[in-house]
């Protein structure tokens, strides 16, 4: 029976197998992944992840094989061109993130709908700005902000007075997140996760103990997690971090099953879970938990809050800004930020700090 995307590679060791995706898809987030050496155990997991991609194809529709995607070359000097030129660069290949990638690859999409064709040099200010109040109304303040950041950047690659098309952009300033998990909110959650969702609870606490990124979280392996430290180098900053693990996250982690490489795999599938599928699964565990806890607000709750949320409880205890950066990778200004928002300064703050400076300095 043929699997799709199963291949055999031969070298002086035997056989190894591979799941081997088309080129098109990896800049979606997709990767060749190795497969056990045992064949059976390597088709099975082959089948497991086409029935995982296939699951992928029908929630995002609009993407096809790379010739479709990507037309014949596109004339000299227009957007699409720029496009393709900025595809092949080392920065967006080597450099940005793969979850970033994936980012651009949806915002290229809707720069072509409005100027694919266009010549660059034709497009003017007001262009832009009558794009960008477009990106407004469809989408609103978050994503048209994050088109209009992508759009710059191929703008900046292809005309030296990229600045000025933007001149006549009336920018709307995307307000910042500042929602925090409370104590019951994140009890109440890991108690529908553990019943039901393992892994989505190993990833929870790993985010509210130690503050790193979901991309992180869900690309961590075991090989990162010695001696009861996790250490990891983030996809985002390259900002290399080592941090303890402690509590009900620790025991958590000990007597996890070992089988697979990445600590957070799928009780679906056996591997790490897709962006997209792991948001619908969060969602609905958040959800349940709502109907089980009514009395708690869980509305405006995401993972990503979970970041914030353990900056939050370091800061709280204590923590200075030089501290939280150490565990979450914060650069020192954002770092600050946090403590000025969420830790006012207070008689007993002031108590502390003159405490450790006696103890310090006597």
């Amino acid at each position: 029976m043929a699997i799709r995307f199963f291949i055999t590679k031969r070298d002086k060791n035997g056989e190894r197998y591979y799941w081997q995706v088309p080129a098109y898809l990896k800049a979606f987030g997709w990767k060749t992944e190795a497969l056990p050496a045992d064949k059976e155990s390597a088709m099975e997991q082959a089948i497991r992840l086409n029935a995982e991609l296939d699951a992928w194809k029908i929630r995002n529709p609009d993407v096809k094989p790379a010739q479709n995607v990507r037309p014949a070359p596109a004339r000299q000097g227009t957007i699409d061109a720029v496009i393709d030129e900025y595809r092949a660069s080392r920065k967006f290949r080597e450099i940005i993130a793969p979850t970033t990638r994936a980012n651009y690859e949806l915002r290229f999409k809707y720069i072509v709908e409005a100027f694919g064709g266009e010549q660059v040099n034709h497009i003017r200010p007001e262009h832009v700005a009558a794009f960008y109040d477009a990106l407004l109304n469809r989408f609103g303040v978050f994503t048209a902000n994050e088109i209009l950041k992508v759009f710059s950047i191929l703008m900046s690659q292809a005309r030296d007075d990229a600045a000025f098309l933007f001149k006549k952009v009336n920018k709307v300033k995307a307000p910042s997140r500042t929602s925090v998990w409370t104590p019951e909110a994140a009890e109440a959650f890991l108690r529908v996760a553990e019943a039901e969702r393992p892994s989505m609870a190993i990833a929870f606490r790993l985010a509210i103990a130690i503050g790193q990124r979901q991309g992180d979280i869900l690309t961590l392996k075991w090989s990162d997690y010695r001696d009861g430290k996790i250490r990891l180098v983030q996809n985002k900053t390259k900002a290399s971090v080592c941090v303890e693990v402690y509590g009900k996250t620790k025991e958590m982690l000990d007597t996890a099953s070992k089988k697979s490489l990445f600590v957070i795999t799928s009780e679906e599938t056996g591997f790490p879970y897709k962006r997209d599928n792991f948001k619908h699964v969060f969602a609905r565990l958040k959800a349940k938990a709502q109907v089980q806890n009514p009395h708690i607000d869980f509305s405006d709750l995401k993972f990503i809050d979970l970041r914030r949320t353990a900056a939050v409880r370091m800061a709280e205890s204590g923590c200075t800004a030089f501290e939280l950066s150490a565990v979450t990778g914060h650069n020192i200004t954002k770092s600050q930020k946090i403590l000025e928002v969420y830790c006012p300064r207070s008689d007993a703050m002031a108590h502390n700090a003159i405490e450790k400076l006696k103890q310090k300095f006597g």
